[in-house]
């Protein structure tokens, strides 16, 4: 069965390639046994078709030049085609999977080079997510498959692309990484509704994210967008620009929900954050050690040590200055976080917008490229969906 007569690619099902192909390399398999190493070496001029002197034609490289190459020359095709318009991720990963098995078996049977060119992933590999109520861990977990899906579809493009060779065969830790940095684009964004589609059993989710990642990976994403120029000279530019758009959704009405929404993550905070008292919120270190779990202010600490090895190679050795760096902007944000949004407290809306700024600049008022970026993606979704806005109006907010 030949693949040249495959004219609507979007029609192409995987379960009629995955056929396709088991027919053709079966077939592949039984010319190869014929094949002796000197006809393998002959074989691969034959096919090449750019010897420097005529090869020696034997029937087994006839047999092969005229009715096998060309099908394998046509499924790939179809494979190239197929990459231009996948129905699904799960298609787009399999096209390109199987492009580098045939690479690899055209090398190992026949002694053959050949490079599939197969299409960039596709911008819309993605379905929307549909509206509803709160996202169960389960639908969470599912999208963040998804996700890393498609992250890996463009890594794997990406690498076809700059001819580097593809060994990954699954999902990596940095596609899943990603992927829940894009989920956490999504819920800053408003694509999914924090305080509607979050669940508190989800927060851990956005706890695992730096803001940092977030700017750094949407910096990337104005880069491409702005032609993707080696030498950019607006590279600072987009990392600014990033920045300055978390800082108009801190402002933006359309983004706020109501204080009575607040009460899933106001719970949260008070489990596992703070304790009230006589003299407010404080943060509270039995409750953040529960489980065995590294406590916030341990996190962010060795956040400050990784960040400042960039810059100062002593403060890894610093913990103690690490550790203080860290709980000031511990205590700045989770003592005043709740009654800046229950109360519209104007203090307390100040002191969460100084964590932030702390946290780009870090603690001596470096630079921003000299910064802690401690800020984790949970603690921007609460600014961003309950901050009060007459308020926030009245603050300098940190830039980047």
């Amino acid at each position: 069965m030949t693949t040249n007569s495959t004219t609507d690619n979007k029609l192409v099902s995987l379960e009629d390639l995955k056929i396709e192909e088991g027919e053709l390399l079966q077939r592949v398999k039984d010319v190869a046994e014929l094949l002796s190493h000197d006809i393998k070496q002959n074989n691969a001029s034959v096919l090449d078709g750019d010897a420097d002197e005529s090869p020696i034609i034997t029937p087994e490289s006839v047999k092969l030049k005229n009715n096998l190459l060309d099908d394998i020359e046509g499924f790939l095709d179809t494979l190239e085609k197929v990459s231009r318009y996948p129905a699904t991720v799960e298609i787009y990963l399999w096209v390109c999977d199987s492009a580098v098995n045939w690479e690899n078996r055209l090398s190992s049977f026949f002694n053959v080079s050949k490079i599939v060119k197969l299409a960039p992933a596709p911008e819309d590999l993605l379905p929307p997510l549909a509206r509803g109520d709160a996202l169960s861990e389960k639908e969470l977990a599912s999208r963040v498959d998804n996700l890393a899906k498609v992250v890996r579809a463009y890594r794997i493009g990406k690498d076809r692309k700059e001819n580097r060779e593809v060994n990954e065969k699954d999902i990596t830790d940095w596609d899943t990484h990603q992927a829940e940095v894009f989920l956490a684009i999504d819920i800053l964004d408003g694509i999914i509704n924090f305080p509607r589609r979050i669940s508190s059993d989800s927060y851990h989710r956005l706890e695992k994210v730096w803001m940092a990642e977030v700017q750094d990976l949407l910096a990337y994403l104005n880069w491409k967008a702005n032609g993707a120029r080696s030498f950019d000279p607006q590279t600072v530019n987009h990392y600014t620009k990033a920045w300055e758009e978390f800082t108009k959704r801190l402002k933006a009405p359309e983004n706020k929900a109501v204080s009575a929404e607040f009460g899933e993550a106001k719970r949260y905070l008070e489990k596992k954050y703070v304790t009230l008292t006589d003299k407010g919120y404080k943060i509270d270190r039995d409750k953040m050690n529960q489980k065995g779990e590294l406590d916030i202010i341990k996190i962010k600490s060795n956040r400050i040590a990784q960040q400042t090895l960039a810059w100062d190679r002593d403060r890894d050795w610093d913990h103690d200055r690490n550790w203080r760096d860290a709980e000031i902007y511990v205590r700045k944000y989770y003592e005043n976080i709740i009654p800046a949004v229950m109360d519209a407290d104007p203090k307390s809306t100040e002191e969460v917008i100084k964590a932030f700024d702390y946290s780009m600049k870090g603690g001596a008022g470096a630079e921003y490229k000299h910064s802690y970026r401690i800020i984790n993606s949970f603690e921007m979704a609460i600014a961003i969906y309950f901050l009060s806005v007459p308020v926030l109006d009245k603050l300098s907010l940190p830039g980047g």
